[in-house]
């Protein structure tokens, strides 16, 4: 299952919160028995509001058994800054291969 998601670039919260609801949503739509890929390849904008709770999910779930395999932010800038917050720490693998992104 390929799930991509969206983070808003807003300043207004209830914008903010609304997508992460929608992106919580969509990550617990994942199988359990097989690798569930996070699509993050089209993000330019991150927040830690949007992408905290989200990295805690994905922990919870990988502790109940989920497989994930990220595909990694084009916008080498975004890429950088989950990296410095250990966003991809953890997670099943980071695809990085030229096949993917």
């Amino acid at each position: 299952m390929v799930i991509k998601l969206k983070l808003e670039r807003s300043d207004n919260i209830g914008l903010l919160i609304s997508n992460l609801s929608e992106n919580i949503n969509k990550l617990l739509l994942s199988k359990k028995r097989e690798i569930n890929r996070i699509d993050l390849s089209e993000i330019d904008w991150v927040c830690p509001l949007s992408i905290l709770p989200i990295a805690v999910l994905i922990s919870d779930l990988q502790d109940k058994g989920y497989n994930f395999n990220i595909i990694p932010p084009i916008n080498q800038n975004i890429r950088s800054y989950l990296k410095a917050i250990n966003f991809f720490k953890g997670i099943g693998t980071y695809a990085d291969r030229k096949s993917v992104v």
